[in-house]
């Protein structure tokens, strides 16, 4: 299976395209930190956001990879939730007018299992829209309440922001009582809108009236909210776990035209990573878990009502072994990003030594042979952290990881 540390010189699909940055490889500039998000924005740049230290750090490059020094202050914003306390970047989002949101988390010190979610916005120039602020809402309960961290979201057409939450209730025992997550709303400047979830501002998802994890929230040309998650039923010794989809109407009601009453549910055990359009399709990644041999990456497509797309691997998931350091050991598939023709691109890590990989799927639902060696690449030992994105210009692939193997933050550039 092909793995590499550097540009190929034969230069095929999927390795590291050698004229972005030096050799496939742009090196953010501070050598320490987590890479956690990134986003393409309306000219063609790359923003990208780092965990370092209490902070976040925000830096922007050109389409090739070179520094935009011009960006925030000397080329880098810094900024945090609240001073004195762990401010996370986890999704980047611009908007119509070239202004950038930052949904996140803030945590009171490294042990904090309560995170809450938090939300702040940056000028096109990368200094802080002072107008906008911070804001933090509100935990859903103050007791026996732990959090999920992160927390994604999406914009809508008219600005307002999309952001969901994972939570956990337990007893005065511990024992788990709910696994559940929250959509909020939020009007364009910040505040609840309170036309959302009958007043409330959010609305409270449980698919299927299951334990439900959201890691993925979209919305849809017409208006409709599309929620990706993990729903959990509690078996005997044992757990059951399914990628789930719902779909809500844009006043936050469920819309129970879509899949069965609602809800979309995958066949197997498996987990989620994300949910992305495909003009009027859906794409979901995730992982698979087969037992006893391991995981596999787990990708489906859906119609618009929500069912198997039959065109897509015959109507079925396509499941895709890794290979791994260390065989059977734990793999995550939580990027996915779409080219202009069509082809979705999944990555993640596997393996003891969270070795990146990145796989090519044609339109009909197989891998792509000639992407990679037979359609999928695996990299040096590193997380994908900051997920993966196709560029509008050049249809590079470019993928942010936190390498193991030379210790500092990178956006990798691939060969499409």
């Amino acid at each position: 299976m092909n793995s590499q540390d550097g540009a190929s010189s034969v230069n095929n699909a999927g390795d590291l395209d050698p004229t972005f940055g030096v050799d496939g490889v742009v090196n953010v500039p501070i050598a320490s930190g987590t890479l956690r998000c990134m986003v393409e924005d309306n000219q063609g740049s790359i923003v990208h956001g780092l965990w370092v230290g209490n902070e976040m750090w925000f830096y922007r490059i050109f389409a090739n990879g070179s520094q935009d020094l011009q960006f925030g202050s000397d080329g880098v914003t810094r900024w945090e939730f609240a001073p004195g306390k762990l401010s996370v970047p986890v999704q980047l989002l611009q908007q119509a007018d070239g202004k950038y949101v930052v949904i996140g988390a803030l945590r009171d010190d490294r042990s904090d299992q309560r995170p809450k979610v938090a939300i702040t916005r940056f000028n096109s120039n990368g200094t802080p829209d002072l107008v906008f602020g911070n804001k933090i809402l509100p935990l859903p309960a103050q007791n026996n309440l732990f959090t999920e961290f992160p927390s994604y979201g999406c914009l809508q057409a008219d600005g307002k922001i999309l952001v969901a939450a994972s939570y956990t209730l337990v007893d005065g025992q511990d024992q788990l009582v709910l696994r559940g997550s929250r959509l909020y709303r939020l009007q364009a400047n910040g505040e609840a809108d309170l036309e959302f979830g009958g007043g409330r501002g959010f609305v409270e998802v449980l698919m299927n009236g299951q334990n439900t994890e959201v890691k993925s929230v979209v919305v849809t040309r017409d208006g409709k909210i599309v929620v990706g998650g993990t729903t959990e039923r509690v078996r005997v010794g044992s757990y059951d776990r399914k990628q789930s989809v719902a779909r809500f109407l844009s006043n936050g009601a469920l819309d129970d035209t879509f899949g069965r009453n609602g809800y979309w549910e995958a066949d197997g055990d498996n987990v989620m990573g994300r949910v992305i359009f495909l003009e009027d399709k859906l794409i979901v990644v995730g992982y698979e878990v087969v037992k006893p041999s391991g995981y596999r990456v787990c990708v489906s497509r859906l119609t618009a009502d929500g069912e198997f797309d039959p065109t897509f691997n015959n109507g079925i998931r396509l499941l895709t072994d890794v290979p791994m350091d260390v065989p059977g050991y734990a793999l995550i598939c939580n990027a996915v990003a779409l080219q202009a023709d069509g082809k979705i691109i999944a990555a993640g890590y596997a393996g003891f030594a969270a070795r990146a990989y990145w796989l090519r799927i044609q339109t009909n639902g197989q891998l792509d042979p000639d992407f990679g060696d037979q359609g999928l690449h695996v990299h040096e030992p590193s997380n994908l952290m900051g997920g993966v994105l196709v560029q509008t210009t050049t249809g590079r692939i470019l993928a942010a990881i936190d390498s193991a193997v030379a210790p500092a933050p990178r956006i990798l550039g691939i060969l499409a």
